[in-house]
């Protein structure tokens, strides 16, 4: 449980950063998030496309990157209260009502209950045994994420974007304790998309709720 911790906080800290970055440039604190997902996958996938396929290695890459999002961090929120921290990445909340408050219950209960199953099982579904973790363990096995030779063909033709995000818990971890949170990741970046989206669209709070 110790080395999870700590991987998810390797891999989190540069997520963090980049989304604090941009949502002060952007002056748009949902579609930061969105971007800065985007750009901690395009890390992800640079990593396992140039560094062999090596605990050494991701540990390397991953601590010297979190370093630098821990400065990054630390200078930009400096003398702030942690209660202010999170208000700055939370403002765009609508809390005021109580039908307001009981919907970000519901959608944190879901949150919550399915990080729980994401954290104690690993993902064990037809397509995860076959190509998706099936795929993660062969290039750790290999020690690269260059083709290979199989006949299960969807390990083949299948893209591999997903597959490079859960191999840097993976190969961190050592194992597949982490594997389902990059789909756990993806849920909550569809429930803050789909709130801005609505907004984008007109609808007002409720709206915006329900979208979510």
């Amino acid at each position: 449980m110790l080395v999870a911790a700590l991987t998810c906080l390797l891999l989190l800290l540069p997520l963090l950063a980049l989304w604090r970055v941009l949502a002060v440039r952007t002056g748009e604190v949902r579609l930061a998030l969105a971007l800065a997902a985007l750009g901690w996958s395009w890390l992800a996938v640079a990593i396992a496309e140039a560094l062999p396929v090596d605990r050494t290695w991701y540990l390397a890459a991953w601590a010297a990157i979190a370093l630098g999002s821990a400065v990054v961090l630390g200078r930009a929120w400096a003398g702030m209260r942690v209660r202010d921290r999170v208000r700055e990445l939370t403002r765009w909340w609508s809390l005021e009502q109580p039908w307001s408050r009981a919907g970000w219950i519901a959608i944190a209960a879901i949150g919550a209950l399915t990080l729980l199953t994401a954290l104690v099982a690993a993902p064990n579904n037809w397509d995860s045994m076959v190509y998706h973790l099936a795929r993660v363990a062969v290039w750790v096995q290999l020690g690269d994420v260059a083709h290979y030779a199989t006949h299960i063909e969807p390990q083949l033709y299948q893209p591999p974007g997903a597959e490079e995000l859960i191999l840097q818990g993976y190969v961190l971890a050592g194992g597949d304790a982490l594997a389902a949170l990059v789909q756990w990741g993806a849920w909550v970046g569809c429930v803050v998309l789909a709130h801005r989206a609505a907004q984008a669209l007109g609808a007002g709070a409720r709206g915006q709720l329900a979208a979510a």
